[in-house]
């Protein structure tokens, strides 16, 4: 894993404060500066929930929102929901070209998507990026930070826990598994060229 890139220059106790982690998560950061390590003694415990939550809130948006495509579509590709392809077209299309002209669109999928379902958060997730939380004709309110991440945090958590209990450990390491090859580059939306 590249630990000489910008995304490694920060601290777990960091990342935490980013979002409201339990009291027992904070204290273990605390022995465990380095997010790896942190991560690693989370994946050692099978923290399931808590690494979702660690590696959405260190992942940059664009990659927690590509993280939470690869997670919809592996648990709900074989019954993918009404609108799903074609909300994760314009999810694509806005990893690929993140400007407003391609974040705009992505209010449609609330018409299209009840913020009950994982595709929907992904879609809200990917908007809270932006300059603007609200429609272009109305006042600009800013998102507030780390939006984008709670968001696909909990996409990503409700895709897993609508599976049977019994699937859901073993799905749960599969989408970590697909989290950490975003944190470490080797999972990109991008086709290398």
């Amino acid at each position: 894993m590249p630990t000489n890139t910008p995304l490694f220059d920060v601290s777990a106790v960091a990342i935490l404060q980013r979002y409201q982690p339990s009291p027992t998560l904070v204290a273990k950061s605390r022995q465990h500066e380095d997010p790896l390590t942190f991560l690693n003694g989370l994946l050692a415990e099978e923290d399931s929930e808590s690494i979702v939550d660690f590696l959405t809130h260190w992942l940059p948006p664009q990659h927690g929102v590509w993280w939470g495509c690869l997670c919809v579509w592996h648990l709900q590709r074989s019954q993918p929901t009404e609108y799903m392809d074609q909300a994760m077209a314009l999810l694509i299309a806005w990893l690929n070209e993140p400007t407003e002209a391609t974040r705009q669109p992505l209010m449609q999928i609330d018409n299209w998507i009840s913020l009950k379902q994982p595709m929907g958060l992904l879609a809200k997730a990917a908007y809270f990026t932006g300059p603007s939380m609200s429609p272009p004709h109305l006042p600009v309110v800013a998102p507030p930070p780390y939006l984008c991440s709670q968001f696909v945090s909990a996409s990503v958590q409700l895709v897993v826990a609508s599976l049977p209990p019994v699937d859901r450990s073993s799905n749960y390491k599969q989408l970590i598994r697909l989290g950490t090859e975003v944190l470490q580059g080797s999972n990109h939306w991008t086709v290398p060229s």
